[in-house]
């Protein structure tokens, strides 16, 4: 759309990222001699468990979320259900309410997700449409 910087302003973009903990990603490749294929210099360790933290923030103009730490043992998998229980009504909507209160001279506050299911799922749309907060996917 053809706005304006303080347009952009009254956007709230959030993401997602998840983390490996205890294993690299990608391929990894050693050279070395065949004599010193043991060495430790030679070796990277490997790990038959290994642990993924989920971490969700957001920003709007200047300013920046909470950041969230998706908790798996209390929480789960992420399901619509969850992301409003856990994200949407304690995190999301009162910081949402905050910032339409300092821009309420200026317009609107709209939130923007990607297209994961638990985001686009029928119930959070409808969540999301109850507590007012505009919203729109970026895929």
């Amino acid at each position: 759309q053809d706005w304006a910087e303080t347009d952009w302003a009254n956007v709230i973009f959030s993401d997602e990222v998840a983390f490996n903990c205890g294993q690299l990603s990608g391929t990894i490749w050693v050279t070395c001699k065949p004599s010193k294929e043991y060495d430790e210099d030679c070796l990277v360790p490997k790990f038959k468990k290994f642990t993924t933290v989920m971490v969700r923030g957001a920003i709007c103009g200047s300013q920046k979320s909470q950041l969230i730490i998706w908790e798996v043992e209390n929480w789960g998998k992420i399901t619509s259900e969850t992301y409003i229980q856990c994200i949407i009504h304690p995190i999301l909507f009162p910081w949402w309410q905050h910032l339409c209160q300092q821009v309420s001279h200026s317009g609107y506050i709209y939130f923007q997700q990607d297209g994961t299911s638990a985001h686009q799922s029928k119930r959070t749309k409808t969540d999301l449409c109850k507590m007012r907060i505009g919203s729109y996917t970026f895929l």
